[in-house]
């Protein structure tokens, strides 16, 4: 038994190094080595910011930091515990298709207030916000916050984040440094690799029936986070996306084989 270990954990030793040796750029995603701030601010233009938030529903507290080129800062929030999970909870259930609601306008500028409204100062003349979310926030958009106040305006003048700034999530802060690196801005070998019109799993066929009776807040665990294999068994195929994708290969010099469909 000791013999069969030590020979497995040597396998696994060769591996990990071979991996490594001829994927590093796997390795830092898979295992990636803490950034400094430093380090970060070098990664960013001008016009963007790195934002941080962790609400991790564990008693320790909420925080969020904000990165740019010019200087970093970092605050816990003035929230109680879970009081942000209940917030999104409640913003989620307002987009459930049974009821036909819109987002709660209010309870999205306050959860913006809560988070983001602590480093205004750091995220004025930014045009672009890089965000690493931990906790209940990772099951909302952050494009869905509203950045000022909303009563009295029709829907269309709400002052939307996603009106002001381009966002992009990210799963970790040293992914940035993946993106930014010279492998990620290599040319690729085809105009266009484009996935569409995904199967999800066998019984995809029928989940629009499934979906519509059904609410949101049932594909979410007890931790609030989203519950993979049930998504898998109730998402509907999206057949108009690949229409969509063909024609987008097509219009940049592309070809049928470049886009990959359903089950493939």
């Amino acid at each position: 038994m000791k013999g069969d270990l030590e020979r497995s954990q040597s396998e696994l030793n060769n591996i990990r190094d071979q991996l490594s040796t001829d994927f590093p750029d796997y390795v830092e995603l898979s295992k990636p080595d803490a950034l400094d701030v430093s380090e970060v601010q070098t990664l960013l233009a001008d016009d963007e910011a790195l934002v941080v938030v962790d609400t991790v529903d564990d008693g320790a507290g909420d925080y969020i930091w904000a990165v740019t080129r010019a200087g970093a800062e970092w605050h816990g929030l003035d929230t109680k515990p879970g009081e942000i999970a209940e917030i999104v909870s409640g913003l989620r259930s307002n987009l459930d298709p049974q009821e036909g609601a819109l987002v709660d306008l209010n309870e999205a500028h306050r959860l913006y207030n809560l988070t983001l409204g602590r480093i205004s100062e750091s995220l004025a003349g930014k045009r672009h916000l890089i965000f690493v979310i931990n906790g209940a926030m990772t099951s909302l958009p952050p494009h869905v916050l509203v950045t000022a106040d909303p009563k009295g305006k029709d829907l269309a003048d709400v002052e939307w984040l996603i009106n002001r700034y381009a966002v992009t999530v990210l799963p970790a802060v040293s992914s940035l440094k993946v993106l930014r690196s010279k492998f990620a801005a290599a040319r690729g070998g085809k105009p266009i690799r484009a996935y569409a019109d995904p199967l999800f799993s066998p019984e995809t066929g029928t989940a629009n029936t499934r979906l519509a009776s059904r609410g949101f807040g049932t594909f979410f665990r007890s931790n609030r986070l989203a519950d993979v294999r049930e998504l898998s068994g109730a998402l509907p195929r999206l057949p108009e996306t690949a229409d969509e994708a063909r024609a987008v290969a097509h219009s940049l010099g592309g070809s049928d084989s470049d886009v990959i469909l359903t089950a493939r």
